[in-house]
């Protein structure tokens, strides 16, 4: 079964593999400006004005967000928790899977190789259409803490109606540029620019090492939100393109909740 799987997600991954392999409490965000790895060009792929800032200690959000490492490649991208024992990523960051599954960790709130938990993968489930991946860990990192606290992100059910699509949202990630991927930092207020066929186009502040970022919100009723993650941006020529403000042609974009929630709601009952 998994063999077939893989063959599956062999094809189409121009994009995809590029971006992998250059690889708070109450209603607070807590960023902090990003000040040591701030280029004196902005690179292709920001719109307008580097907008990302390092997640501080006390984001609630951030223990829902982790590097996920490939320790047979060195390559890395990001991840969420979206359950106990689950989490949400781009598919090309796991596939083709030419290395056993023990080479796989998630290593959850990382920053400068101190972590809050860190855990194996012992069983995925991908999708190459949408490029989104399901990972079970090994040690539920985002099991109950005695605590009233939000333990993981929030998924919307596919019936809900979407207005977070006319509010701004959040990215965040281990991006190179930003980051080295040794710090997480996140994007406090970008848009989703348009939905279709299950992706989410969007206009976030992006860079390799931030495929499978989460893209979130903080809902009045249910807490922080993922809404969809990052995994590809649209080039020229295979280049991405520096611009200055927004251009839908070369739009960022990834897998909408829409796409991957009723598989996430059938893993968590057992049936796949």
């Amino acid at each position: 079964m998994k063999n077939r799987i893989q063959r599956r997600l062999t094809r189409g991954w121009v994009l995809g593999l590029v971006l992998t392999f250059l690889s708070s409490p109450g209603h607070t965000l807590n960023l902090t400006p990003v000040n040591d790895f701030i280029a004196t060009e902005v690179p292709s792929h920001i719109f307008g004005n580097n907008d990302r800032l390092r997640a501080s200690k006390g984001a609630e959000w951030k223990k829902f967000v982790g590097r996920l490492v490939n320790n047979a490649t060195g390559s890395s991208c990001t991840a969420s928790l979206v359950g106990k024992d689950l989490l949400i990523t781009a598919a090309h960051c796991i596939v083709p899977a030419n290395y056993p599954i023990e080479a796989l960790e998630f290593q959850q709130s990382y920053e400068e190789g101190k972590m809050l938990g860190r855990s194996g993968i012992v069983q995925w489930w991908a999708n190459a259409k949408y490029d989104y991946a399901i990972l079970r860990l090994a040690t539920p990192l985002g099991d109950e803490d005695h605590s009233l606290r939000q333990r993981f992100f929030k998924v919307l059910s596919v019936n809900q109606v979407d207005h977070w699509m006319e509010d701004p949202v959040m990215l965040a990630g281990y991006g190179k540029y930003f980051s080295g991927s040794e710090f997480l930092t996140a994007q406090r207020s970008c848009r989703v620019r348009s939905y279709s066929n299950f992706f989410l186009h969007h206009d976030c502040d992006i860079d390799f090492g931030d495929s499978g970022g989460p893209i979130f919100i903080n809902h009045p009723q249910f807490g922080w939100t993922i809404v969809g993650i990052h995994s590809q941006a649209r080039t020229r020529n295979g280049q991405m393109q520096a611009l200055a403000h927004y251009n839908s042609a070369f739009t960022h974009f990834g897998a909408s909740y829409w796409a991957w929630a009723p598989s996430l709601t059938k893993i968590e009952q057992g049936s796949r």
